[in-house]
């Protein structure tokens, strides 16, 4: 019975409104101490003072007890199980992931375009809009036991794993503050869905068994409240440290893996040896991919040689490095592209020399030659990199860029689809390479919704614009693709079709007259 009481007590909150009442009561007890005779308070006020402190200390553990702040306001607490019921749901087996691919990443899945940020009602619940890039609240890990260190440990591993998910772009996080309102609630993961405004919810549990500890996660979808991924976890109470650091870092990598990078998550964060380098290029990622100026490239490239300095061995820094080089030619930032292209090619071999596990640094070389009309040599390079990571998205869609310009859009268009199905976070190259293909196969209609794919997130992107443009005279749609033309023209990238031409590494010089005769079809000189 004195055992359930406590248990009930720290349910309650009411220790841990002690233990706050003391400290600032302790607090304004100084200050009164310090003060009052400088004010000319009569010693009395002092004494005055102690007395309220010390009967104020029942009143506050009675509203402990009663009350508990909650997203609605202030309500009385509830009855023992709303935590409990939440912890006993967590997981109790090793690995479900809902994948059908042999390669272990999920069926990608495109998410919806975002709806705004005004709130909707749902059964008379505020219901926030969900982002169209992968979203998540971690819930409070529930410590199952009576034991203070658990709890601290479990308060831990909540805070830990969104401090270092925070680092991954690409994924929406919302604050620990706006979760934490969930502890000691029992609330599904469709309720935490409609009012945070997120497609997946983390949750999980602590339970201490004698000098052994046992944490169980989950990651559920938050609109059919169905497990994504779970996972349990044990080790010895000799080392919390250690085993903290070890669950954190698995967790968040297979988060990573399922929300946003695939399979290149565990490639990528397995690969350092080093927190901080790896951090730093995951810092530098964002840059090196979604820059389009070269004041992005620049602190891309600082990121990356510090990360070096950290660690020397590893081969991320320069494989990340040598593709802000070769953005910078391509992309029109310097004046010397093929002295930038040079600084590539030799980070690429750099790279390669340190064991690079991604396969981009072949894929680099290969996109290099290409642009150099080096066909052979590209589709040497695109093959040595599919031999090295066969299940990287990237290197699928990359050297499906280079199918395209060497006469096998067909083949193009089953490696993007591959692309696409191997990460949960579409890149925009993805859907352009399969325009492309879809463009090249005589299928105007597909090629018309990818490059609109692809658009929806980089609408001035060149590339998929000219493509957009090509399918669309294909198919006779000449309104539309003037429409499409004229929104080139107001963002000021028309290329003249001569410097288009330059551009376009076609083998075949038949494929870019036909394309090139499209595009003057619909305007474009």
């Amino acid at each position: 019975m004195a055992t359930n009481f406590f248990q009930e007590l720290k349910r309650r909150k009411v220790w841990r409104a002690g233990v706050v009442y003391a400290v600032v009561g302790f607090g304004v007890i100084e200050v009164a101490n310090n003060t009052f005779q400088n004010l000319g308070v009569p010693d009395w006020g002092v004494t005055l003072v102690i007395a309220l402190v010390i009967l104020g200390l029942p009143l506050a553990l009675v509203l402990s007890w009663m009350f508990d702040v909650t997203p609605e306001g202030i309500e009385r607490t509830g009855e023992e199980g709303a935590g409990a019921a939440r912890a006993e749901s967590a997981p109790q087996i090793d690995t479900a992931t809902t994948v059908d691919d042999p390669t272990g990443a999920p069926d990608a899945t495109i998410p919806d375009a975002p709806t705004g940020t005004s709130q909707k009602e749902t059964s008379g619940t505020p219901q926030l809009s969900v982002p169209s890039k992968p979203s998540l609240a971690i819930l409070p890990f529930v410590s199952l036991g009576a034991d203070p260190e658990q709890d601290y440990f479990a308060q831990g591993l909540s805070a830990d794993i969104g401090a270092d998910l925070v680092k991954i772009s690409g994924l929406f996080l919302v604050s620990r503050l706006s979760s934490q309102v969930y502890a000691n609630r029992e609330v599904t993961p469709q309720e935490v869905g409609r009012e945070l405004g997120v497609r997946h919810v983390l949750e999980g549990s602590v339970r201490r068994e004698g000098d052994r500890v046992r944490i169980t996660a989950q990651l559920v979808n938050t609109e059919t409240g169905e497990p994504l991924w779970a996972d349990r976890f044990e080790g010895g109470m000799d080392d919390l440290f250690a085993l903290h650091d070890r669950i954190v870092e698995e967790i968040v990598t297979a988060l990573d893996v399922q929300l946003v990078s695939g399979e290149g998550a565990r490639v990528f964060r397995r690969s350092f040896k080093n927190p901080k380098a790896r951090d730093l290029c995951y810092r530098a990622e964002p840059l090196v991919f979604g820059s389009r100026e070269l004041g992005g490239f620049l602190e891309a490239r600082r990121l990356l040689e510090e990360a070096s300095e950290l660690e020397p061995d590893s081969p991320w820094p320069a494989v990340f490095a040598a593709w802000t080089h070769y953005f910078e030619a391509t992309l029109g930032l310097t004046e010397a592209a093929e002295d930038s292209l040079d600084v590539a090619v030799s980070l690429a071999d750099k790279a390669i020399e340190l064991e690079d596990p991604t396969g981009m640094a072949h894929v680099l070389k290969g996109m290099i030659h290409l642009m150099r009309r080096e066909h052979d040599e590209a589709l040497e390079d695109s093959e040595k990199a599919m031999h090295d990571r066969p299940s990287c998205p990237w290197v699928y869609a990359l050297q499906g860029n280079i199918f395209n310009y060497t006469g096998r859009p067909a083949e193009a268009i089953g490696l993007a689809n591959q692309a696409i199905r191997l990460t949960p976070l579409v890149p925009p190259q993805f859907p352009a390479v399969l325009a492309t293909g879809h463009y090249l196969c005589d299928q105007p209609d597909k090629a018309t919704a990818a490059a609109r794919q692809a658009l929806e997130q980089l609408p001035d992107d060149l590339e998929p614009q000219i493509m957009l443009l090509a399918a669309l005279a294909a198919q006779g749609r000449t309104e539309e693709a003037r429409a499409a033309l004229e929104h080139i023209r107001r963002v000021g990238k028309e290329p003249s079709l001569d410097e288009f031409a330059a551009t376009q590494p076609y083998k075949d010089p038949a494929v870019l007259r036909h394309l090139l005769d499209e595009l003057r079809a619909v305007g474009m000189t």
